[in-house]
């Protein structure tokens, strides 16, 4: 006597006729399902995201405002250095006459 096996066989296993329509109906809800969830996550994410991107912006336009008044100080930083050196070379300049003439 033989012993029975456990088990089913590949051959043995039938599917119905309508797993072609079970299959698509499952892939229907499914991907229903995760388009609900991905919007539920856009929609979660979207105020910070949304928060960050203004930040990002604000600070840019601030960042870009102090580069202005730095350049502007910076220009007017020059023009006091030249004209301290034009003050200096003209005291230098009295100084000698004034030696020269006495």
């Amino acid at each position: 006597m033989t012993e029975p096996r456990w088990g089913v066989r590949l051959a043995d296993v039938r599917l119905p006729r309508w797993w072609a329509v079970a299959v698509m109906v499952t892939a229907y809800f499914a991907r229903r399902s995760n388009d609900k969830q991905w919007k539920q996550a856009t929609a979660t994410l979207q105020a910070p995201l949304t928060q960050a991107a203004e930040y990002v912006r604000d600070r840019d336009q601030s960042a870009a405002e102090r580069e202005e008044r730095v350049l502007a100080h910076t220009v007017v930083l020059a023009r006091l250095t030249w004209a301290l050196l034009v003050l200096a070379a003209s005291t230098l300049a009295v100084a000698v006459v004034t030696l020269v003439v006495d």
